[in-house]
């Protein structure tokens, strides 16, 4: 019977929950509405309070020669496999970066014109200038901002290299952005919620999450996400 199928997957998702978020809500509260206000299952919220309320009604409604008072739509238990298989296997953010082979990136030496023309084609904003598989630096539009400001509008000619900005190209070196670090294992809702973040910033805003071996700025670079991948994500 539907329902039957219902209430196992129902409990299913209560240990799950309870093994995996146990502990995060308060003493007597169910660990499904725990589960539904903690940042990794905001999103199911909404399913979830209708999932309850039927569980509740076939838990709590006397039964009729046998049967269950309501029997549950195939669309809601589908719904409730899905929520079930995304709390087992949680989305990965290197699912979606942008893996270093295909990252637009350039060296120390490459021209500097050359690569802006290459992200004006593109419509790329930051590009990695990376050393060895290491980020040593991101070149952006607002590098040469900051470059003419440092050099009161002098010193920009075609034959620039990308190390001629050297001082200004470490991520710490940038004004009106910045960057954060995460582990190539790291989970994308993690990601998701450092831009979400950002917006309660200011002055900054946070324009690109690299993914490193070791979620450190020393590490090797594995991917990148920026705010129009998280976008395109979750619109998807």
């Amino acid at each position: 019977m539907q329902a039957d199928l219902f209430l196992d997957l129902f409990k299913k998702l209560e240990q799950l929950v309870k093994d995996k978020y146990g502990g995060n809500g308060k003493r007597y509260e169910s660990p499904i509405i725990s589960f539904s206000k903690s940042r990794e299952g905001r999103e199911f919220k909404e399913d979830l309070d209708t999932i309850r309320e039927i569980r509740n009604l076939l838990v709590h409604l006397p039964m009729t020669d046998g049967q269950y008072p309501i029997e549950p739509s195939e669309e809601i238990v589908k719904r409730l496999m899905e929520i079930i298989e995304k709390i087992e296997h949680p989305l990965e953010a290197m699912d979606f970066a942008i893996k270093i082979e295909n990252i637009m990136k350039a060296k120390i030496s490459d021209s500097a014109f050359s690569v802006m023309k290459r992200m004006e084609d593109n419509g790329y904003t930051h590009v990695p200038i990376v050393d060895q598989g290491k980020l040593i630096g991101v070149f952006s539009k607002s590098t040469i901002f900051s470059y003419m400001i440092t050099h009161n509008c002098k010193g920009i000619h075609m034959d620039m290299k990308i190390g001629d900005f050297i001082d200004i190209l470490p991520v710490e070196k940038h004004r009106s952005e910045y960057y954060e670090f995460v582990p190539k294992d790291a989970l994308y809702i993690e990601v998701r919620d450092l831009f979400e973040k950002t917006y309660q910033r200011k002055n900054r805003r946070l324009a690109v999450v690299f993914l490193t071996t070791d979620g450190k700025p020393s590490g090797w670079l594995q991917g990148m996400i920026t705010p129009w991948d998280v976008l395109r994500i979750d619109e998807g």
